[in-house]
């Protein structure tokens, strides 16, 4: 079984099933299970995309294998959006509806 998923065609971040021991899948260091490893290099300011969608931008470049989590990318959202709405556009996207 594979231990990460690619979401959608597009995306240039992968999402670690189980934890990701640096080597694996081309991990660059260790990858919590849950959070993203990148699957290209990502330039500083150039979007984050998972579903398909550009759910952030890096903070700084990110290399092929790096772990892609909150302390190399900052969200594209503004204001205050409920976690809830958040999770209905996923759901819509995954399921073809967006």
């Amino acid at each position: 079984m594979d231990k990460i998923l690619k979401i959608h065609t597009s995306d240039n971040v992968a999402v670690a099933i189980d934890e990701l021991k640096k080597g694996e899948y081309g991990a660059l260091s260790d990858i919590p299970q849950g959070h993203k490893i990148a699957l290209k290099n990502i330039c500083k300011g150039e979007n984050i995309i998972k579903y398909g969608m550009p759910i952030g931008h890096a903070l700084a470049d990110i290399a092929v294998g790096e772990h892609v989590h909150t302390h190399n990318v900052k969200t594209n959202l503004s204001g205050n959006v409920p976690a809830v709405t958040w999770w209905v556009l996923v759901g819509m996207i995954l399921c073809g509806i967006l």
